[in-house]
């Protein structure tokens, strides 16, 4: 009988006859020692019954069945076989045990009123093999054992080395007297082999151990062995098979194996749902533990032990909660089974046992990666699903093993989904299914909005390329949720941020769109931060156990010192129990008013649970008491994504615990060990801003450029850098893109280096490593970026030969004004790409160019720049350089450049106009000419060349010119120096120019508003 199984066309293939003996025993020569032989021939669960006699003394008038299964065809030679099969006594839970099987054959052989068995025969042309489950079994386990499948039912897997078509199973019943012994029989279900693809096979389990273990269980000294064996493969997490070695000095292992049903390479990844009772075992030497092995026709593939170095920081947090874990090992090679190995030595007091939840194979990358829409952050699972059935039964995980209780209702992210019956699927195994928010769909409309305080504003309209939306499902909200309608009033100063919602008509997708007011006063130009810093560092404090600390800080100072490039680090020895907690307080120089916030600068290679319980923060009175209720810095939203190395700021406000906001004077920095396990983590600093207003006084009152002496750059960690006139500090980090799976194996090299002032050196994006990963960059600004300026981010690459906008897919930027985005999230569409050259910036290089973001109506105090790479393709190389990200004032030459790249006419007869940003902001004009050396072009001053104003009124101001500077021909450029409150402020900006003596009415203005 052939039966097709599944959609990948696996073939089980049943017998096509079956034959029996019948009794010859002289005392009952009509008894019938073989029942229903026929019904081994179908998958119904019924079965034949194989008895056997005893005999009356020592065999004497003993009878055995025998019962041959017949195919027609071949078998090809190493094909599995399987005998399904059940026996009187027992015994057969013992051979699943392998070297426990030879003990309890042994044990069995020695009972005077037993001693039942059976042997099974393989044959095909003149080859025979035969295997015993009497105390020969041991000697044929290459090719024969009992196996156990999901549901604990048994059976003989045999594997000939010969082709074969007959396989007789023979019962026997050895008991030295047959009066006092009853009739035994073995039960066969079915025998069967597969063909074609046998993925879709179920998975077979069994287990192993040291001889020198096999008599502790026995002795009632230790839980030795595997107990239920088959819940560890049974499609239920919430069950498991037990692997023990008891604590006594015996040294030795055991392994539960898993048979896959066909040989898998290693583009697929084991997995492995455990639980450790005892941490201890992960921190043993190389000779004991748990170990996942890969096995490919008996032979080691590769092995990996479960310890603290390969669990990392999330796992090993989970072991000593005492959480079941999900780990993957990759194996070096094709493999067919798999091992879970606990090993001891003859050490005592270690109880060395561990649960086995589920074990799998899980494609290393995505069976189905899909974009979805969602509504309020949520999705239905089951719409990606392949061929989903609402009549079939499915079982939902996250990447990380949790179930999904709920699969209508999820966010995007990775999972784990078994039940898939569609085709191409196994409904037995795993499907990896990741999904991420679409981007196809989008509102368009105004994004900023800046308006004069005591005005009132109303909303542009706004549309959607959301199929199936209704103007009436396109909202506007407020900052509560609140539906805005008609116009709204702004009586105060600040930024207000807003959202427009457009959700389908069947409610099942919905796109959002930031909205920022910028509240403005016409008669100043803003304020500008004043940064105060925490500079008290001497109060710190640890836990003790038994008079010894159980952390430490070092370089407590350079909390303190004003510099956020360097650091204090506290840290937490391997605590006992969840036990240590080590502190920091940085304290101002004098109280700070109720309801400032204060922001901390903190470093940490962060894991999801070390975020969870690991850092919170207090504020302290002028006595060093601590005001309200700590405050968990994993509370943050942002810190949820957080996966490997990451400086981030957290800012929050001291709050006591009835509400009310009083003045403080520092803040408490505490690092808990609530996972048992060593961490630490960097403290950079405390600081408050305090908002000046910006007056335009006749002086430059902005601090000179930053200057860092913590800086991490090629060959020194603590390099002494100056950032670039605009720059105040930079973060940089690690977060998972939402998929659930990102890993810690790559951050930001150098970050420094993408703010200093130097254009030839660089921060690197390790594009190489960040498959799955978000890793982003974050330039802080000195001051806050006007409404009309630009942000220019000179970027480059290893191995890119001529950089263009579509190698820059995988890059997103993003402006915040603090800790709130402002503006659209930005993609390669939304760039511009400049050559150096046409900056002035280091010449012609094809290989580095300048994005340039182009200007918004709102202010903002920093831009992040992300790299998420989805898939395996490296369009930049493995590495992404950032020379420099500055903002540079807007200046708008599209009425007066030439697009031939001629140079501009301007007559000497009519003044130079520039419309003015801002009461603040001013412009130094002058003329410079270009010389170009080993292909690279620079700017050289004309002396003497400033223009004078002549007028500065109604936001424009005027230039006269007076020379022509004939005498430098096509290298004649405009140099333009924007200023705020006198001080220089962004890079200079140089226009080609031909003066003339001609007549105009006027010549082009030069614009800096937006339109």
């Amino acid at each position: 009988m052939v039966i097709v199984t599944t959609a990948l066309a696996q073939t089980k293939n049943l017998a096509n006859s079956v034959t029996s003996n019948t009794s010859s025993n002289v005392l009952s020569p009509n008894y019938n020692i073989v029942e229903g032989q026929n019904e081994v021939l179908n998958t119904n669960n019924t079965f034949a019954t194989v008895k056997s006699k005893a005999g009356l003394v020592a065999g004497l008038f003993g009878a055995s069945g025998e019962l041959t299964l017949n195919h027609t065809t071949q078998i090809p030679a190493n094909t599995d076989y399987y005998l399904k099969l059940e026996s009187d006594g027992g015994t057969l839970d013992g051979l699943v045990g392998g070297g426990l099987g030879q003990l309890v054959t042994g044990l069995l052989n020695n009972l005077l009123l037993g001693d039942h068995y059976f042997s099974v025969t393989v044959s095909g042309g003149s080859n025979t093999f035969t295997a015993y489950t009497n105390t020969k079994y041991n000697e044929t386990l290459d090719k024969a054992r009992i196996v156990m499948d999901k549901n604990g039912k048994h059976y003989m897997k045999i594997t000939p080395d010969f082709q074969f078509n007959s396989i007789k199973l023979t019962d026997y019943n050895a008991g030295l007297i047959g009066i006092l012994t009853a009739v035994k029989s073995t039960r066969i279900y079915e025998g069967f082999y597969y063909t074609g693809n046998s993925d879709c096979a179920e998975m077979m389990t069994y287990y192993d151990s040291s001889p020198g273990l096999l008599s502790l269980d026995l002795a009632g000294l230790g839980a030795t062995g595997v107990k239920s064996p088959q819940f560890a493969i049974d499609n239920d997490t919430t069950t498991a098979s037990n692997i023990g070695m008891g604590v006594l000095s015996v040294a030795g292992s055991i392994s539960q194996s898993f048979i896959l049903p066909t040989t898998t390479d290693n583009t697929k990844d084991i997995q492995v749902m455990l639980h450790m009772a005892n941490p201890a075992l992960l921190s043993v030497g190389v000779a004991e533990g748990v170990f996942i092995e890969a096995y490919n026709n008996g032979v080691l593939v590769s092995s990996q032990q479960v310890n603290s170095a390969f669990l990392g920081a999330d796992l090993l947090g989970l072991v000593n909660q005492g959480q079941k874990i999900l780990v993957r090992y990759k194996p070096t090679g094709s493999y067919d089974e798999v091992k879970v190995t606990v090993k001891g030595l003859a050490n005592v007091g270690i109880a060395k046992t561990v649960d086995v939840y589920d074990v799998a194979v899980v494609n290393s990358h995505p069976d189905v990666n899909q974009t979805v829409c969602t509504v309020n952050g949520t999705f239905n699972l089951n719409t990606i699903v392949p061929g989903y059935s609402a009549s079939n039964t499915y079982k939902y995980y996250t990447y990380q093993g949790v179930e999904v209780t709920n699969p209508t209702a999820v966010k995007p992210g990775s999972y784990l989904v078994k039940g898939v019956t569609a085709a191409g699927y196994c409904a037995n195994q795993y499907v990896y299914i990741t999904a991420t928010q679409t981007e196809q769909y989008f509102v368009t409309g105004k994004s900023n909005y800046s308006v004069a305080q005591g005005a009132s504003l109303t909303f542009t309209q706004y549309t959607t390329n959301l199929p199936n939306v209704s103007a009436a499902n396109i909202k506007i909200y407020d900052i509560n949720g609140n539906v805005v309608n008609g116009p709204v009033s702004f009586p105060q100063l600040g930024t207000y941020y807003y959202t427009v919602k457009a959700i389908n008509n069947a409610g099942t997708c919905e796109v959002i769109k930031r909205l920022t007011v910028y509240v403005y006063d016409q008669a100043t130009c803003g304020f500008r931060y004043e940064k105060y810093h925490a500079t008290n560092t001497t109060d710190w404090g640890t836990v003790t156990l038994l008079g010894i600390p159980l952390g430490a800080i070092n370089d407590r100072s350079k909390a303190g010192d004003g510099d956020l490039s360097s650091f204090a680090t506290i840290s937490n020895i391997v605590s006992l129990v969840g036990i240590g907690t080590t502190y920091q307080d940085l304290k101002f120089a004098a109280p700070v008013t109720g309801g400032t916030p204060v922001t901390i600068k903190i470093g940490q290679n962060f894991s999801l649970t070390q975020v969870i319980g690991g850092i919170t923060v207090i504020g302290l009175d002028a006595s060093g008491n601590p005001i309200g209720n700590l405050q968990s810095v994993g509370d943050a939203a942002l810190l949820d994504l957080l996966v490997g190395d990451n400086v981030f700021e957290y800012t929050f406000t001291p709050t006591a615990t009835n509400g009310s906001q009083p003045a403080y004077q520092g803040v408490r920095v505490l690092l808990g060990s609530v996972l048992g396990v060593a961490n630490n983590m960097n403290v950079y600093g405390a600081y408050i801003n305090r908002n000046v207003p910006v007056q335009d006084n006749g002086s430059c009152t902005i601090d000179p450029n930053v200057v860092v002496k913590g800086a991490v750059i090629p060959g020194n960690t603590e390099a002494t850098l100056t950032l670039n006139n605009t720059a105040q500090d930079v973060l940089w980090g690690v977060e998972d893109p939402g998929l659930g799976v990102a890993t810690s194996l790559s951050s930001v090299l150098y970050p420094y280096q993408a703010v200093d002032n130097n254009l030839d050196t660089y921060a690197v994006f390790n594009t190489a490593v960040s498959v799955l990963n978000k890793q982003t960059l974050t330039a802080k600004f000195k001051q806050v970026a006007r409404p009309g300026d630009e942000v220019r981010i000179i970027i480059g690459s290893q191995n890119i030969g001529v950089l263009n906008l579509n190698l820059l897919a995988d890059f997103k930027i993003q402006r915040y004004m603090g800790n709130a985005p402002v503006g659209d999230l930005l993609t390669n569409q939304n760039f511009s790409l400049v050559d150096l050259n046409v900056l002035g910036l280091l010449g012609s290089n094809p290989s580095r160019k300048a994005i340039i973001i182009s200007a918004i109506d709102v202010p903002f105090d920093r831009v992040e720049i992300s790299h998420t790479k989805l898939a395996a393709v490296e369009l930049l190389g493995e590495y992404t350089y950032i020379y420099d990200v500055a903002v540079v004032p807007n200046l708008e030459f599209d009425n007066i450049i030439n697009t031939d790249g001629s140079a501009a006419k301007i007559c000497v007869s009519q003044p130079l106009s520039i419309e003015k940003l801002d009461s603040c902001t001013g412009y130094i004009v002058s003329f410079a000419h270009k010389v170009t050396t080993a292909g690279v072009d620079s700017y050289v001053d004309i002396p003497g060349s400033a223009l004078t104003i002549i007028s500065d009124q109604n936001g424009i101001i005027k230039y006269a010119l007076t020379e022509t500077y004939s005498s430098y021909g096509d290298a004649l450029y405009l140099k333009i120096q924007s200023t705020r409150s006198e001080c220089t402020f962004g890079d200079a900006q140089y226009l080609k120019v031909k003066i003339a003596a001609c007549n105009m009415i006027a010549n082009p203005m030069i614009r800096t508003r937006l339109k």
